[in-house]
């Protein structure tokens, strides 16, 4: 009867070892995450944020190695790289990719309509996270939109916009393929540049003026540097949102227990996220304004 025991108990304690190693080997999910902006761009620290509670909260199960826009390849070829499988995940902004589909404009932002908290009541209760689903779905890839902030800065150069009527003949640095429609209705036109190449561009009368991102993020771009005029608010966009994509098959390897924690960790990002942009504007308001 003992030696029935004692292999009971051999026999037991060996599955719990089995399990363990195989618990282990399903943790060893190695993912490569880049963005789209640089290091010296403040809106990597909305990516940073996302991957170091997805690996706080789902550490065991999966692993984000994350690297600065720019660092593997140029932030155009993120979503290519994402959809192809070459990377697991990119932070991005969807206006980016509205030239393969107009559907993503009105996922990263609206002229003059909805603000932050408009876009987190949407994709929370009215549809919008279902919408990113499916249409970066038809590109192979899973999207968790994580970041909400309110209305660009406006354009800084060094030409006055005063009114409407200034805004013909003016080149402009805006994103956004609906924004640029409207620019051009109003006499002014878009010209595109990566956000790390405003700075330059207003310096040496590229542009007559530009803008990136909201006022917390231009002011410490260094945009006021070389800008002698600001014309504010950023109407033509009146809210952003941000977001990663994931490779479709490296979303369908996790558990779902494992893609739960990611969503958890998605919305409380982009709680954080609008909370991070609007403090950095007000303790910095006397400089900024």
């Amino acid at each position: 009867m003992k030696k029935i025991t004692k292999f009971a108990l051999t026999s037991l304690a060996a599955g719990v070892a089995f399990a363990a190693l195989t618990s282990t080997a399903q943790a060893q999910e190695q993912w490569t995450m880049t963005t789209t902006w640089p290091e010296n761009l403040d809106l990597i620290k909305i990516d940073q944020h996302w991957a170091e509670l997805v690996n706080q909260l789902a550490g065991d199960e999966v692993q984000i190695n994350f690297r600065a826009g720019g660092t593997l390849m140029p932030g155009t070829e993120v979503f290519d790289a994402t959809e192809t499988g070459a990377i697991q995940a990119a932070g991005d902004w969807p206006g980016y990719w509205a030239g393969l589909n107009p559907a993503f404009s009105p996922l990263a932002t609206t002229t003059s309509l909805f603000n932050a908290v408009d876009y987190i009541n949407w994709i929370q209760q009215w549809g919008g996270r279902e919408l990113y689903e499916e249409i970066y779905g038809q590109y192979n890839m899973m999207y968790l939109p994580y970041a909400a902030l309110n209305n660009e800065s406006g354009f800084m150069g060094r030409t006055p916009i005063e009114s409407i009527a200034d805004l013909e003949g003016k080149r402009l640095r805006l994103s956004g393929r609906d924004q640029g429609r409207v620019l051009e209705e109003l006499g002014g036109s878009q010209v595109t540049l990566a956000g790390g190449e405003v700075y330059q561009a207003i310096e040496r009368g590229v542009i007559d003026a530009g803008e990136f991102s909201t006022p917390g993020v231009d002011f410490n771009a260094g945009f006021a540097e070389v800008a002698e005029y600001w014309a504010t608010p950023g109407w033509h966009q009146s809210a952003s949102v941000f977001g990663v994509m994931i490779n479709l098959d490296a979303w369908n390897a996790l558990s779902e227990e494992t893609q739960q924690k990611l969503r958890i960790a998605a919305d409380a990002t982009m709680a954080w996220s609008l909370a991070w942009s609007e403090a950095r504007i007000h303790r910095r308001y006397p400089e900024i304004y």
